[in-house]
């Protein structure tokens, strides 16, 4: 298995994978924008009903 990541002018514009089978699986990244400003709603988790939530330990 393999990833590159390919950049342009410092910006990732393609990652791509090759699995065990030889597949490969290219996503690129058109229309970039850097260091834009996302509204806190943007990131709101929206849990389906019946979703279970498991917490691990935080102590050490």
């Amino acid at each position: 298995s393999q990833i590159q990541f390919g950049f342009e002018a410092d910006t990732l514009r393609l990652v791509q994978m090759l699995d065990p089978l030889q597949q490969i699986t290219r996503i690129r990244f058109t229309d970039v924008k850097v260091n834009i400003t996302i509204p806190p709603e943007k990131f709101v988790l929206e849990l389906p009903e019946g979703t279970d939530i498991i917490r691990g330990s935080t102590d050490g």
